[in-house]
């Protein structure tokens, strides 16, 4: 309840999941000492269904806490040992074969949430990795488009440039062929009717 209540704080997250792992600690070892407090020495059938719970419970904390491997191992220790060494104690040969499947019943749930763990946390690091990587692919595509977007306003922009220069030429060199056309025949006229030789050259020379 104060996990569900509290804004959750990178910094913190130690904290509570060490509180987690000690609370499913706790309860491990109340399902442990149920394998000898309420364990009944002359009645089979209480004793299977004692066993079959305490695997049942432990079976299902798999999927519930196998997500933090400190919990799940200080839960399922605690709970499935014990069950294991009650029947060692009690010795007959039932017993001692009910011990090796319960021993071998642990190995193989333990071994189940290791599995289980791995699988679940390269999910999750799969999951995040492929969403930093959409993210990315996203960022670059927005780049590319400014990018785009940029050349488009530059070539534009040459286009309208290179247009205001072949009209500035074109209107140059109207308003410069005009006079100089003038004055060509201004000077062709002047030398007709020029006769003074030095005068001449210089009409010439225009």
């Amino acid at each position: 309840f104060r996990f569900r209540a509290t804004t959750l704080v990178p910094s913190e997250l130690e904290k509570w999941a060490n509180l987690w792992a000690l609370g499913s600690l706790i309860s491990g070892c109340i399902w442990g000492a149920a394998s000898f407090v309420l364990f009944v020495p002359d009645s089979p059938i209480y004793q299977g269904f004692l066993v079959v719970l305490i695997f049942g419970v432990t079976s299902a904390a798999v999927l519930l806490i196998g997500t933090h491997l400190p919990s799940f191992y200080a839960f399922v220790l605690p709970a499935l040992v014990p069950i294991v060494v009650r029947n060692v104690i009690e010795g007959e040969a039932a017993h001692l074969t009910l011990a090796f499947i319960a021993a071998m019943s642990t190995l193989a749930i333990l071994s189940f949430g290791r599995n289980y763990n791995r699988v679940l946390v390269e999910s999750l690091r799969n999951r995040f990795e492929n969403e930093a990587l959409a993210r990315e692919i996203s960022q670059r595509a927005d780049e590319l488009e400014k990018a785009r977007a940029a050349a488009e306003r530059a070539r534009g922009e040459a286009e309208i440039a290179n247009r205001s220069k072949t009209q500035f030429f074109a209107a140059a060199s109207h308003d410069l062929r005009q006079p100089l056309h003038a004055l060509g025949l201004f000077a062709a006229a002047l030398s007709e009717k020029v006769k003074d030789p030095g005068v001449l050259q210089v009409v010439n020379s225009i």
